[in-house]
């Protein structure tokens, strides 16, 4: 039996993490019930604590980062948190933003190696698993697993803030540097992370995430009303599940998707991208506007799965833009789903999406147009993909095969870490 801690204290509310949120809450659940004599601990905070609870089983348990938990580590940590507080204020005000940041970081690693002790004690850990990069917590002598979803900050740091660029860029050093093993989505993902961080081969693997069939179908009725909701007609519409993030390339969509209207005037087809809301969406709501294509592309929001799953089987295929992926799960959901996939041709998406999807370069809005044209021109090209990427989504629809591959993992590491 493994006492396996889980560390998610990065995962947020609702889709802002993406689809690692939902392969990290897929995986749990799926090793929990071929492991059943292993004992998986989830690491809360009080934001998400309430959303985790509901994972818990016989061998998934909770565990909330909080003072009612761990009083004396806590205390401590709490102690040293506020020792720091006035010179990361002062920090911030008057000194460049390299040190600031440094000295908050290194409050948050005292803290956190207090805290690192105390989990390990008190779960009588095996091992620390950290499905979202960052190893927060170590203790010696337990070794760690952590998965690489895409280190896309290396290759376009222009992409983020200067608080999030030093962040991703601190979580992959701590995975890269603290990990036993890395875990990467892709081959591509593997290759980059051997580039980037140059360690050894044999401490990288890749396991590809094998969610294909996570989406329940949905009802009919579920699916008439949800398209109502949204003033969308079956089979009528392109779906871009992604969210808002500058390297989904939204902008470029939609000026490809205004291009092709205008060189098809005739055509009904619509337009519609889910993804949490921030920032950025509002900015792409004012360009739809501004562009006069308001009753054709329809921003909906984050979804719940019913809804997202009738959306998924009332499109007429699936369109993805993306400049740069670590996987692209909703392109294999699409196969799964007997919907033709039109793909940027961009890092992991060549790899991931096989011979089954017209690929474009989402860099040039006529590439894209003429993508969407050939959806519409060339049903016998549509329905000869429609079938080889349900044949290709078979690859990647085991989500126990890839369970099984991630405890394979680590029981390797636990074996290694005692001999």
């Amino acid at each position: 039996m493994l006492n396996i801690v889980v560390d998610l204290t990065s995962l947020l509310p609702g889709g802002e993490n993406g689809g690692a949120k939902i392969m990290a809450l897929q995986l749990i659940k799926r090793m929990g019930r071929i492991a059943p004599n292993h004992q998986f601990i989830l690491l809360a905070n009080r934001h998400n604590a309430a959303e985790l609870s509901k994972l818990n089983t016989t061998n998934i348990k909770t565990l909330k980062i909080s003072a009612l938990d761990l009083t004396f580590a806590n205390f401590l940590a709490g102690i040293v948190y506020a020792f720091f507080f006035p010179f990361i204020r002062f920090a911030k005000a008057f000194m460049p933003f390299s040190v600031a940041i440094r000295v908050e970081r290194l409050a948050q690693i005292i803290r956190q190696f207090i805290l690192g002790k105390s989990i390990a004690k008190r779960t009588q850990a095996d091992l620390f698993f950290c499905p979202f990069t960052a190893v927060n917590y170590k203790s010696r002598r337990i070794p760690v697993v952590a998965v690489v979803h895409d280190i896309q900050f290396h290759y376009h740091p222009y992409f983020f803030t200067r608080e999030d660029l030093f962040q991703r860029r601190r979580n992959f050093a701590s995975a890269y540097k603290k990990a036993d093993r890395i875990i990467c989505v892709s081959e591509h993902v593997k290759n980059t992370v051997l580039d980037a961080a140059k360690i050894s081969r044999d401490k990288v693997v890749s396991i590809y995430t094998r969610l294909g069939n996570r989406l329940v179908r949905a009802k009919q009725e579920t699916l008439v009303s949800t398209l109502k909701n949204h003033e969308l007609t079956d089979n009528n519409y392109l779906l871009y599940p992604a969210n808002f993030w500058q390297h989904k390339n939204h902008q470029m969509l939609f000026t490809a998707f205004q291009y092709y209207r205008s060189k098809h005037p005739q055509s009904t087809l619509k337009l519609v991208c889910t993804g949490a809301d921030n920032a950025h969406k509002k900015a792409l709501a004012d360009a739809i506007r501004q562009m006069g294509l308001d009753n054709w592309i329809k921003l909906p929001g984050f979804l719940a799965d019913d809804a997202f799953s009738s959306l998924m089987q009332g499109c007429k295929a699936v369109i993805f833009p993306s400049l740069y992926e670590g996987f692209g799960m909703p392109i294999i959901e699409a196969m799964a789903n007997s919907k033709p996939v039109l793909c940027s041709n961009l890092t992991c998406l060549p790899e991931i999406a096989g011979n089954a999807a017209i690929l474009f370069d989402p860099r040039k809005p006529t590439d894209i147009a003429n993508a969407i044209a050939r959806l519409e021109q060339e049903p016998e090209l549509i329905e000869k993909l429609t079938k080889q990427g349900s044949q290709h989504a078979l690859k990647f629809s085991n989500d126990m095969d890839m369970a099984t591959e991630y405890l394979a993992v680590f029981h390797e590491v636990v074996k290694m870490a005692s001999e």
